[in-house]
């Protein structure tokens, strides 16, 4: 949708980020100097990973709470949706919004970017032939990256609304491995939402892909 190239894995630009925030004064950053990875997550996660066009259309429940929109972010809000000190949330607010021009979290932008498209009704032809999206590993999406997911579904029945469509995603919550801020609640009612259908939820309570001796080990 946006011709971005594939970025990989997230944490790939993390070293980077690191030299980037050692070139920082102590004054611009504050106690979050002395923890990269954090800011890190907090911006990829927490801001950028849910900051949606202001024409994004947001449910009225939970999800509301958990998201910023427009061209700026709301430090007040974000301090205490976070629990996080109003002056070092103003900090990180203050350097998100220098970081959008910037080299870094360009998945995040790229998602965002190919929001805009859609929300302008600019349907990709390849999508209008899809008859499923299915996505694995949800849990290392990031609410903005979510959103594009039932973005995407939503073009394609606009596209196609008397042909049936299948939208499936798998996770696990627990094994989130990368700067994602995943929830399943939060998940859900945004997918609820921009969908207009209930999600039928389906959980694996024990092991389904190891050899019997080794999945009951696992199980107990």
């Amino acid at each position: 949708i946006t011709n971005s190239a594939s970025l990989g894995d997230p944490f790939g630009e993390l070293a980077d980020f690191q030299k980037f925030v050692d070139q920082q004064r102590p004054a611009t950053l504050g106690q979050w100097k002395k923890y990269p990875q954090v800011l890190y997550t907090e911006l990829r996660a927490q801001l950028f990973g849910r900051s949606f066009p202001p024409d994004f259309p947001l449910p009225d429940s939970r999800v509301t709470g958990a998201l910023f929109t427009g061209d700026t972010f709301d430090a007040q809000r974000y301090g205490i949706e976070r629990n996080i000190e109003p002056a070092l949330a103003q900090i990180a607010v203050r350097l998100g919004d220098r970081m959008r021009d910037d080299r870094f979290f360009g998945d995040q932008k790229a998602a965002h970017r190919a929001l805009r498209t859609l929300l302008r009704a600019r349907t990709p032809s390849w999508l209008e032939q899809v008859d499923a999206l299915v996505v694995d590993e949800v849990q290392d999406l990031t609410l903005l990256q979510v959103g594009l997911l039932g973005e995407l579904a939503r073009s394609r029945l606009r596209a196609r609304p008397d042909d049936s469509f299948l939208v499936t995603v798998a996770g696990d919550e627990s094994q989130v491995v990368q700067p994602s801020g995943f929830d399943w609640g939060v998940t859900k009612d945004l997918l609820r939402h921009l969908l207009d259908t209930d999600p039928a939820g389906f959980e694996y309570r024990h092991q389904r892909r190891s050899p019997k001796n080794l999945a009951r080990l696992i199980d107990r």
